[in-house]
């Protein structure tokens, strides 16, 4: 049994270094800004949309995660990155 397990995650455990190898040179925005930074958002789809099989609305849902822990005070310091601060252009 552990057997078949352990050769079923070997091709996730490829998947996953492959979208290692893609993003570790990627510049990321600080964590307080995770809401709004693409690179971030594209992570999130490689992992849990193309490596993990998960659906596309899992997206939407983490979108919205993500805005609320940006939106902690204790996330965004007082900062004016901060979700719902972006000037209108």
């Amino acid at each position: 049994s552990s057997a078949a397990s352990s050769t079923s995650a070997f091709p996730l455990e490829i998947a996953m270094r492959q979208v290692f190898a893609d993003f570790r040179k990627r510049k990321m925005l600080p964590a307080n800004e995770a809401y709004r930074d693409p690179v971030r958002q594209e992570l999130d789809r490689a992992l849990l949309v193309d490596v993990l099989g998960l659906p596309d609305s899992i997206l939407d849902s983490l979108d919205a995660l993500r805005a609320s822990w940006c939106a902690e005070p204790t996330v965004h310091g007082g900062k004016s990155t901060r979700p719902g601060t972006e000037p209108i252009c």
